[in-house]
C-alpha cells in the first residue's frame, strides 16, 4: 500500500499510517504471543500434547482482537498513570478474553451445534442431546478458566507497561487530509513468506518443548509429523490434508473446507486490488488487518485438514 494525499504527503501523515500499522502488527503478535503461553499452560496441565497446537487454528481470533486491543490501550492509556492503565488493561482483558473464549468454543464445537440442530428428529436425540451438552459445557469450562484470568492479567500488564513507556497518541490526521491509495504490491507475499516463517519456528520450538516435557503425553505421534506440514498450509490450505494423505480419503473435507476459506480469502484480497481511490487510514489500516486475518483462517482450515488426514 503506498500513501497519497493531493500533489505530495506531509511526513506527518505518513507517519500516523505506519504508526497505526505498526500498533495493529504489535498488538495481534503480543495476543498472539499470550494465546500461545496459555496453550503452553494447558499442555502441562492436561498432559495433551495436542493442545499446544490447537492454538493455530484459532490464531485467526486471536490477531484481530488484538490489534484493536493495541489501538486502543496506545490512544487512551499511554502517558497515564499505572493504577489507571492497569485497570483499564484488566477491564479490556476480561471482555477480549470473554469474545476469545465463545468464538474459540464456536469453532471448536461447531459440528456438535449443527448437530444438535441437524438431529432434532432422529431416534434417540434425548440421550444424544444430553452427551453433546455435557460435551459442550466442559470444552466451555476448560476454555474460560485458561482464557479470560490470563487474558485480564496479560492485557493489564500490557496496558500497564504502555502507559509507563510510552507519550500519549497524537492526535490522527484528518482523513481529508491524509488517505491511502490500496496498492498491495509486494505487501500480499510479505505476509506470506512471514507467515510461512512463523509457522515453521513455532512448530520446531513447539516440538521441542513437547520432547522436553514427553512423559506420558498423549498426541506425540501426531505432532512429530505435524512439524513439516505447517509451513505448507500457509500456502495450500485446506488442500495440505490430501496431500499428507492421498490415500485417507480427505478430499471431500478439502473441497468443504475450501468452500468456506476462499471466499474469505478473495473477499479480503479483493479491495487491496480492485479498489483504485484513496481511503481514510482506519479503513486501510481496517482491511490489512482483514487480510491478515484472512490468511490465518486460510491456514487454520490447513491445519484441520491435516489432522483429519492422520
Amino acid at each position: 500500500m503506498s500513501l497519497q494525499s493531493g500533489a505530495s504527503l506531509p511526513g506527518s501523515a505518513a507517519a500516523e499510517y505506519n504508526a497505526r500499522r505498526n500498533r495493529a502488527i504489535c498488538g495481534g503478535s503480543i495476543m498472539l504471543l499470550g494465546s500461545l503461553i496459555v496453550s503452553a499452560i494447558a499442555t502441562w496441565d492436561r498432559r495433551d500434547g495436542s493442545s499446544l497446537f490447537f492454538w493455530l487454528t484459532t490464531a485467526w481470533l486471536v490477531f484481530p482482537v488484538g490489534a484493536y486491543v493495541e489501538d486502543v490501550i496506545s490512544r487512551r492509556v499511554a502517558g497515564r498513570g499505572w493504577i489507571f492503565s492497569l485497570g483499564v488493561g484488566l477491564y479490556l482483558g476480561l471482555i477480549s478474553g470473554g469474545l476469545l473464549s465463545l468464538g474459540v468454543w464456536v469453532f471448536a464445537s461447531h459440528s456438535e451445534l449443527i448437530g444438535l440442530i441437524s438431529n432434532r428428529d432422529s431416534g434417540g436425540y434425548a440421550s444424544y442431546s444430553a452427551s453433546v451438552r455435557r460435551g459442550l459445557a466442559e470444552r466451555a469450562w476448560i476454555i474460560l478458566k485458561y482464557a479470560v484470568p490470563f487474558a485480564a492479567v496479560w492485557v493489564g500488564i500490557w496496558s500497564g507497561w504502555t502507559a509507563c513507556r510510552h507519550r500519549p497518541a497524537s492526535s490522527p490526521a484528518p482523513d481529508s487530509n491524509c488517505t491511502v491509495r490500496l496498492r498491495p504490491g509486494a505487501v500480499i507475499g510479505q505476509v506470506m513468506i512471514s507467515l510461512v516463517i512463523g509457522y515453521a519456528t513455532v512448530a520446531a520450538l513447539a516440538i521441542t518443548y513437547l520432547m522436553i516435557l514427553n512423559r506420558g503425553l498423549s498426541g506425540m505421534e501426531e505432532i512429530r509429523g505435524l512439524a513439516p506440514y505447517l509451513a505448507g498450509a500457509v500456502v495450500i490450505g485446506p488442500w495440505i490434508g490430501p496431500i499428507a494423505n492421498p490415500g485417507g480419503g480427505t478430499a471431500p473435507l478439502a473441497w468443504r473446507l475450501t468452500a468456506v476459506a476462499l471466499p474469505v480469502l478473495l473477499a479480503a484480497v479483493a479491495p487491496l486490488v480492485v479498489w483504485r481511490r484513496p481511503v481514510p487510514i482506519r479503513i486501510a489500516v481496517a482491511l490489512w488487518c482483514g487480510l491478515m486475518t484472512s490468511i490465518l483462517f486460510w491456514s487454520a482450515l490447513g491445519l484441520v485438514s491435516f489432522l483429519s488426514s492422520i
